[in-house]
């Protein structure tokens, strides 16, 4: 039984132990500051607006989107492991991640701004994941196996569709910026893109939080869920759904769910050997 006092105990020291982390972040980068330069910049702008331009132009938006992705890529995750049922499921099971690059490639080859790109990175993400849910009622079956089938179908699809788009792409400008953005950073990241991605965000965030009950009652299994009144085909969607905001929310800001994930692979992996039996 889950001890809810615990729960919330760990959820605060979480959140007193961010605010320190990421102060201490925004000082070190390549140009020093130092604490006081930091507090300065951070209260004063209008007496010290070189440290301000750093800090809340630069520095500020990155610390901030850092926070914001890994919020929507643990709780995105976390939904996709209690759906499925499984700990190594991760937040790009069902394709959104391996569309994004393909949207992303084929803004890049119609030498689009950053803003289309990012447009048509979220448009393909949502697009794969869409086509990804559709499968199951095409072919008529139900349950999470044919689902998860299906996401594996559809992300080796977009990752040959990338390698098209590579090959068709100029190798000294075009091919140069797809592989950039595979690899992601929130180098570019700003303030007006940050508040771009979180209408998507929250809304994933609350429907979610709204589900969570029922989100833990369904990891106990189908007929356990279906014995509680839950309609799982219904349910499933809408979690899928708010999941897929959460991972597609991040994708315009840096696409980086294969690089988070893999530590938490290796760990479960190291701690739950009855996975791989």
């Amino acid at each position: 039984m889950i001890n809810r006092k615990s729960t919330y105990l760990t959820l605060i020291m979480a959140l007193l132990l961010l605010v320190p982390l990421a102060l201490i972040a925004l000082p070190i980068r390549r140009m020093q500051l130092s604490l006081g330069q930091t507090w300065a910049g951070l209260i004063d702008p209008k007496h010290n607006a070189l440290y301000a331009n750093i800090l809340y132009d630069i520095r500020l938006p990155r610390v901030l989107g850092a926070m914001v992705i890994g919020a929507a890529l643990a709780s995105s995750g976390i939904a996709f492991q209690n759906l499925f049922n499984n700990p190594l499921v991760f937040p790009d099971l069902l394709g959104v991640s391996n569309g994004a690059a393909v949207g992303a490639a084929l803004a890049i080859l119609l030498n689009s701004n950053l803003w289309v790109v990012q447009g048509f990175a979220l448009i393909g993400g949502i697009l794969a994941v869409s086509i990804t849910v559709l499968i199951p009622h095409l072919v008529g079956q139900g349950g999470t196996l044919i689902l998860v089938l299906s996401g594996i179908i559809i992300s080796g699809f977009m990752q040959a569709a990338l390698g098209l788009l590579k090959y068709l792409a100029d190798p000294d400008s075009q091919l140069q910026s797809i592989v950039y953005w595979q690899l992601g950073s929130i180098a570019k990241l700003d303030i007006p893109s940050l508040l771009a991605a979180l209408p998507m965000m929250i809304i994933g965030f609350i429907i979610l939080i709204f589900f969570r009950w029922h989100l833990t009652i369904m990891s106990l299994g189908g007929q356990t869920a279906a014995s509680q009144g839950i309609n799982i085909e219904c349910e499933r969607l809408v979690i899928i759904l708010a999941a897929t905001l959460l991972t597609a929310g991040e994708i315009p800001l840096s696409i980086l769910t294969g690089f988070i994930g893999t530590p938490v692979f290796i760990y479960i992996l190291a701690h739950r050997k009855d996975l791989i039996q």
